[in-house]
């Protein structure tokens, strides 16, 4: 038991795998990614999307009550970064 235990210490010490947007975009044409996978890419990492709780979706909807012919209004749509980031954020 003790050895599993060392191999899984190791395992936790390699360093973390980036992702670039290149490989990002990849494996969602790929099928790799799906909608189904819950995520979003931040600073190279693969991080878990939050469900919409009731709150959360009253804010949003009163954030994108604005007249949508003096603003163009992004709800959940994804934006490139830099930094190997492509959020989602709920009103852009």
């Amino acid at each position: 038991m003790t050895r599993i235990l060392s191999e899984a210490e190791m395992i936790l010490k390699l360093p973390d795998f980036r992702w670039t947007l290149e490989r990002y975009h990849a494996a969602i044409e790929a099928g790799v990614l799906t909608e189904y996978d819950k995520v979003e890419l931040l600073f190279g990492k693969l991080v878990p999307i939050s469900p919409v709780g009731i709150v959360h979706g009253k804010v949003v909807k009163k954030l994108t009550a604005f007249s949508e012919d003096l603003y163009i209004i992004g709800v959940q749509d994804p934006i490139t970064l830099v930094d190997d980031s492509e959020p989602d954020p709920d009103v852009l």
